[in-house]
Parts: C-alpha cells; sequence; structure tokens
C-alpha cells in the first residue's frame, strides 16, 4: 500500500471520528451479500496463512465475477442512504458538510485518486473491498506509513466474492452499492486517521484502531492485529 493515509479529504473530518469507524448498510440491497462474505474473508486469511509463499487464493479469480457497470441513479441513491445514516449518527450538521463535499465532486472520483497507485479502480467491488480491508489493517496496527502492494489482498477478496453466493447473486446495482459504499466509508475513515496522523493525536489513533479491531472480530471473527501483509493477501500469523 503506497501510504494511502497520508492524504486529507478537506472537511471530511469534521465528520465524528467515532462514526467514521461505522457501515451504513442499512436498507442496501447488498447488506445480506456483506454479511455472507465475511466468512469467506475469514477462511481466505485462514487458508493462505496455511500456505507459506503461496501468491493465489485457494479459487482462481475472475474479474467477471465481481465487476459491475456504473449508473448515476444508483450512485445517488447510495449516497442518499450514506447521508442520512451520517445524519442519523452523527447529527444535520456532519449530514451537511458531507452532502456539500459530495456535491463538489463524486465519493467514487475521490476514492479513485487515493488509490489509482496501487492499482485499483471504479468498476470493481473487488477493489473497493480490498482498500477497505488493507485501509482498516493499517488502522488496527497504527501502521499510517506502512507500503505493501494491494495485490495479493485484491486476489484474496476476489476469491471470497467468487466464492459467496449472496454476492454472486447481486445484480449490477447491487454491486455498484455494494462497492460505493465501502468507498464512502474508506474516505472517511481515511480522512480521521490522516487527520490524527498529521496532528501526532496518538489517543484518537488508538481509539480508531480499538473501533477497527472490535469491528472485525464481531463482523467477521477476524483479529486484524494477528494479520500480515503477504503475498497471498492479508493473512493470519504463524502461531
Amino acid at each position: 500500500m503506497r501510504r494511502l493515509t497520508l492524504a486529507l479529504i478537506g472537511m471530511l473530518v469534521t465528520v465524528l471520528p467515532t462514526y467514521a469507524q461505522d457501515y451504513a448498510w442499512q436498507n442496501f440491497a447488498a447488506q445480506d451479500a456483506m454479511n455472507t462474505l465475511h466468512i469467506q474473508l475469514l477462511r481466505q486469511t485462514i487458508e493462505g496463512s496455511q500456505s507459506p509463499g503461496s501468491s493465489a487464493p485457494t479459487l482462481p479469480p475472475s474479474e467477471t465475477a465481481t465487476t459491475y457497470s456504473t449508473s448515476r441513479q444508483v450512485s445517488a441513491k447510495a449516497q442518499r442512504q450514506f447521508l442520512d445514516f451520517i445524519k442519523e449518527r452523527s447529527g444535520d450538521e456532519a449530514e451537511q458538510a458531507v452532502a456539500g463535499i459530495f456535491a463538489q465532486r463524486a465519493p467514487q472520483d475521490m476514492w479513485a485518486e487515493l488509490v489509482a497507485a496501487d492499482g485499483l479502480a471504479p468498476g470493481d467491488a473487488a477493489d473497493a473491498m480490498a482498500s477497505y480491508f488493507a485501509l482498516n489493517w493499517v488502522i488496527a496496527n497504527q501502521q499510517p506509513e506502512a507500503e505493501f502492494s494491494l495485490a495479493g489482498v485484491q486476489r484474496q477478496v476476489r476469491a471470497a466474492m467468487q466464492a459467496d453466493p449472496a454476492f454472486q447473486a447481486l445484480d449490477d446495482a447491487g454491486r455498484q452499492e455494494f462497492a460505493e459504499v465501502l468507498m464512502m466509508n474508506f474516505l472517511l475513515q481515511q480522512a480521521v486517521l490522516s487527520d490524527a496522523y498529521v496532528r501526532g493525536d496518538a489517543q484518537m489513533m488508538q481509539q480508531l484502531a480499538e473501533a477497527a479491531v472490535a469491528r472485525f472480530k464481531s463482523e467477521m471473527g477476524i483479529d486484524l492485529r494477528t494479520l500480515k501483509p503477504t503475498s497471498a493477501g492479508l493473512v493470519a500469523s504463524a502461531p
């Protein structure tokens, strides 16, 4: 990863940091897919640790299993529901601040600029999940200057999605929602971590780390602090 966490995203840091650690999956068609994908990601982290030197997940990756066509209508719906989530958790001022930023520039475009150097791009849900997974590893392990290739994480995530019947059942709109909600969560988390890092706020970085660890343990059964970046992705360290 090429220091994804060092770029500030303007006023996004005005959103309360604790809420930058939450999913906004209510009422999304992709909610069931995200829930079942957790099981597949857990399997991939375990299998990767059992295959030292492996450069690919168990299943042969297929890009068509995770790609989608982009619709402006779907983007508008995803952004509106995400903003409603921000309003519910952080209040009117935070919702208006984020809405103002999204009106100036689409969140998927901001995300694309941040991850382009890592070979990721809109149009592939695996790329969105890979960036989110890697960023949360950085947050949990408090390594904002970590640099490692996301190619293995991308293959790992794609294989998990390919093995997830709920994700494979999604249509283009569902996959786009899935990806763009992850992108928006990524932007908020990245902005808050960047702000804390630049200011040297060790307490905030610790709070963000604890939140990331707790969420991944609860939702995926994965302890981010026990994972390490490898050519096979983020895999469990050998005992």
